[in-house]
């Protein structure tokens, strides 16, 4: 009898063991599952991690290259609109004929003077050409509400035209100690600070105007876009090139010399048009038209009248509303 009631506890005792074992095996391939799991989740996030940055670094070495041959701009309908219409806004506040009207201490030579000495500066610090395009646009619409100011001050308004510009263009722009060495410290910093206050209440902070150096941008990378995509431009015997020496099709704003030299000299033309002062008796982008369908027309065998193709669906309807 006793021997039975022993036999019986040490079976119980061996099964509590086997059910202890048990459990422990459970919660042990349950740990190796979560750790299995976990594992399997940071490998997955690592993975994440290097697949992302690996997608960073391609988009900055587009974007350097990108910003190498200037702009890559492809807006949509809504936001083609909105610029047109900012365009409107900021045309409205330049007098034309602000010269005959409001500077009588201005003459037509001497406006190119100051723009050429504005674009050497630029240059002389590597500004950027879209930061010398915002602060002439800037400096015309200063004179245009401002009246008869001196001749000694024109330099400085130019000046700090420049320096309005740059602060929101460039990522690291010039000291200000640095600007007025181009005037050989004729003026001080504290002139710098009073002329810059008096040019944005007067213009009411508007400083990002659509200028031609980004309207030029756009149109470029329309008619790259036209010639790599349209069936049209691709058959028309007129996208054939007079110099049989060229192979390409002519484009602008691809990652190569030919390119390159296109787009520079095409921006050349741009920058030398703001200088005449009858540029401002014209909307931007049609202004723009003429260089630009006469500088792509001259590699084609004959004379070809087109209008540059939009990458965006504009409806004609909306542009013209906008301008109403």
């Amino acid at each position: 009898m006793d021997e039975d009631i022993e036999d019986e506890q040490n079976n119980n005792i061996y099964q509590e063991q086997n059910e202890i074992d048990e459990m422990f095996l459970d919660i042990n391939d349950e740990n190796n599952k979560d750790q299995n799991q976990k594992q399997n989740n940071d490998s997955n996030q690592i993975m994440n991690l290097k697949n992302s940055y690996s997608n960073y670094q391609d988009e900055q070495q587009n974007q350097e290259e990108d910003e190498e041959y200037g702009y890559v701009l492809n807006y949509d309908e809504e936001t083609l609109i909105y610029l047109m219409e900012r365009e409107q806004v900021y045309q409205q506040q330049v007098d034309k004929l602000y010269i005959e009207n409001k500077q009588k201490n201005l003459t037509s030579d001497m406006r190119v003077v100051l723009f050429d000495w504005i674009m050497q500066v630029a240059s002389e610090y590597y500004l950027k050409r879209e930061t010398f395009h915002i602060a002439i646009n800037i400096l015309d619409r200063f004179l245009s509400s401002e009246v008869n100011l001196k001749t000694s001050q024109f330099q400085i308004v130019g000046l700090v035209c420049l320096i309005i510009s740059a602060k929101q263009e460039e990522i690291y722009p010039p000291k200000v100690k640095e600007f007025l060495l181009a005037t050989e410290n004729s003026y001080t910093t504290d002139d710098v600070l009073c002329w810059e206050k008096r040019i944005l209440n007067i213009l009411s902070w508007q400083t990002n105007p659509p200028t031609l150096n980004m309207w030029g941008n756009f149109y470029l990378l329309q008619w790259d876009m036209y010639i790599e995509n349209s069936e049209f431009a691709s058959n028309h015997p007129l996208i054939l090139q007079n110099n049989p020496n060229i192979q390409l099709p002519i484009q602008f704003k691809q990652a190569n010399d030919s390119s390159y030299y296109y787009f520079r000299e095409y921006m050349q033309i741009i920058d030398a048009v703001v200088l005449d002062k009858e540029n401002l008796l014209y909307k931007t982008r049609v202004l723009l038209l003429i260089p630009t369908i006469q500088y792509v027309s001259q590699f084609f065998i004959l004379p070809i009248d087109v209008e540059l193709p939009l990458s965006a669906k504009v409806n004609p309807q909306k542009v013209l509303e906008s301008y109403n």
